[in-house]
């Protein structure tokens, strides 16, 4: 009587998870709609427990670009939007634009438009971004020159290799948009390695009762009675058994009766 969907090793160009019949990576993370997540109730006698990769999408970029800006910011524990919008001095929503738009290679036209600002100010405002956060600038005209160059891209850590097939049409935007895949791809190809690799580990070394994947998420099916020290042991051990360029890569930990219950009560 439980749902039992199917993931896919070999679906996504990230090389992320995905999963169908039920799609559960569509259950709702954020606003009034994360409460559907009350109905995903752990078995009697258990406990879920949810294991949350902290900042992992920014973890990653810092471990690539290594722009110090990010990195301080990460290792004294602050969120990255917050960070973007003191620098910056604009309001934390749009900050989370601009770090997510520069993520994808957003260029000043689209910034415009998300900001309703003119083109000309989202240039300046890329320029000053770039100025504060050095090593981004600098990552973007790499992967640029590279997805031109040898219409390829390379995910760090593993060094699995992705064609751009976009850099091979004759549009301008379509080429535009291969150009974008190289920016983002290294980044979120490094997520799902560092997810996948903290999954195989627990599986293989330690027999973790796991029954979900969704995104930087990892759900824990455990007896209750041993479901506070089993949390502690995760949130201390998960960090260890990945390190890349100097990064580790922590987690957020809650215990719950449900899926919902579990990201209210962190540990």
């Amino acid at each position: 009587n439980r749902i039992h969907p199917e993931f896919k090793q070999t679906s996504t160009a990230t090389g992320r998870l995905s999963c169908d019949r039920h799609n559960l990576k569509n259950v709702f993370k954020r606003d009034e709609r994360v409460k559907l997540r009350a109905l995903f109730v752990s078995g009697e006698g258990k406990k879920i427990v949810r294991a949350d990769y902290n900042q992992l999408d920014f973890r990653t970029l810092a471990t690539i670009t290594q722009d110090p800006t990010i990195i301080a910011a990460l290792n004294a524990g602050k969120k990255i939007h917050e960070v973007t919008a003191e620098e910056m001095r604009i309001k934390y929503d749009d900050a989370k634009t601009v770090n997510f738009g520069t993520m994808f290679g957003q260029e000043a036209w689209a910034l415009s438009q998300q900001l309703h600002i003119t083109i000309g100010e989202a240039k300046d405002f890329l320029k000053h971004y770039f100025e504060r956060f050095p090593n981004l600038g600098k990552y973007r005209d790499q992967m640029k020159e590279i997805a031109l160059s040898e219409k390829k891209v390379t995910i760090p850590f593993t060094n699995r290799t992705r064609r751009i097939d976009a850099m091979y049409a004759s549009q301008w935007r379509i080429r535009q948009e291969g150009i974008k895949e190289a920016i983002n791809l290294p980044v979120q190809g490094l997520e799902a390695e560092v997810v996948k690799l903290g999954m195989i580990d627990l599986h293989q070394k330690h027999n973790a009762p796991m029954v979900l994947q969704i995104h930087d998420e990892l759900l824990l099916e455990v007896d209750e009675k041993d479901a506070v020290e089993y949390a502690h042991w995760l949130k201390d051990y998960i960090p260890t058994i990945v390190e890349f360029g100097g990064m580790k890569f922590p987690v957020s930990v809650g215990i719950g009766q449900t899926w919902y219950d579990s990201m209210l009560n962190e540990i």
